[in-house]
């Protein structure tokens, strides 16, 4: 039985020399043809070159009020002030902020803004098939990586995404931010009218130990609100630029992510391939 296996793998071999020497003319247009094509696709068509940029919540605490959160808890959430917390709980609260990233950079409104800022160089399906976002959820920070055939084409792609994304933050913030103002002033007005009124009664009862305990806290409400608003005015800035760019898109940075020695080979073997396909074609058809 191994003897009738082997002879027939040494026919079928010796079939496929005969035939390759037989149709060698054949074979070897075929094989060049082939190969030429893959070669042109390799160097011109699929160069393919990446841009790459980080970004992630930034945790400056320069101006951070840590009643911020006792009193105005909602509110510091929607401004992205991170808590002071563990640092693993940091984390996911950054990772929570960024995690819809993917969806929005894919959004109508950030697509268009960036095929804008490209000049309406690619289409909506271009541009985001040449995105890839990735989420670091152990460091708390997203990168960016935008492909295209020209350097320069990648780094722009790149850079438009980003700023579009930015912008878009920074609006979101800043909405927050006048929301915040207004809730903060209207807090303040009303604790200015308390403790008006508890001073009155307290001027009327100097004895009621109550009244001086709920105006002493009252009072301390009011300096922590009046701080806080204080550093929301004097910081605008500071509350409404919440997105921190770790790594910028560079073109000096840009790469070649081609994988020119895979192609070859993958053209190599699809030249042989093809070849021999084409030598065994014209045999059975030029055969008697």
């Amino acid at each position: 039985m191994d003897n009738k296996i082997h002879s027939i793998d040494e026919i079928n071999l010796k079939t496929l020399l005969r035939v390759l020497i037989k149709r060698k003319l054949a074979f070897f247009i075929a094989f060049v043809i082939v190969f030429i094509i893959g070669i042109t696709y390799t160097f011109l068509v699929s160069p393919e070159y990446s841009s790459v940029s980080q970004l992630t919540l930034s945790n400056v605490e320069i101006y951070y009020n840590d009643e911020f959160y006792n009193y105005l808890p909602d509110e510091a959430d929607s401004l992205w002030i991170i808590p002071r917390i563990e640092h693993d709980k940091v984390i996911d609260y950054i990772v929570g902020k960024l995690d819809p990233i993917d969806s929005e950079l894919k959004s109508d409104t950030l697509i268009s803004n960036a095929i804008n800022l490209l000049s309406g160089e690619l289409s909506r399906s271009q541009l985001i098939k040449s995105m890839n976002i990735t989420i670091d959820r152990w460091n708390g920070i997203v990168m960016l990586t935008t492909y295209a055939k020209i350097p320069e084409i990648a780094y722009e792609i790149n850079k438009a995404l980003l700023d579009s994304y930015t912008d878009l933050k920074v609006k979101e913030r800043e909405e927050a931010y006048n929301s915040v103002i207004k809730k903060i002033n209207s807090e303040i007005i009303n604790s200015e009218k308390l403790l008006s009124d508890l001073s009155n009664d307290l001027e009327k009862n100097k004895e009621e130990v109550l009244l001086s305990r709920k105006l002493e806290e009252e009072y301390n409400k009011y300096s922590v609100l009046t701080s806080i608003q204080n550093n929301l005015l004097d910081n605008k800035e500071y509350f409404i630029n919440r997105i921190q760019i770790n790594k910028p898109p560079d073109i000096n940075s840009v790469v070649n992510t081609s994988n020119y020695l895979r192609n070859i080979l993958l053209s190599f073997i699809a030249s042989v391939i093809i070849g021999i396909i084409t030598a065994f074609t014209v045999n059975h058809f030029k055969t008697p």
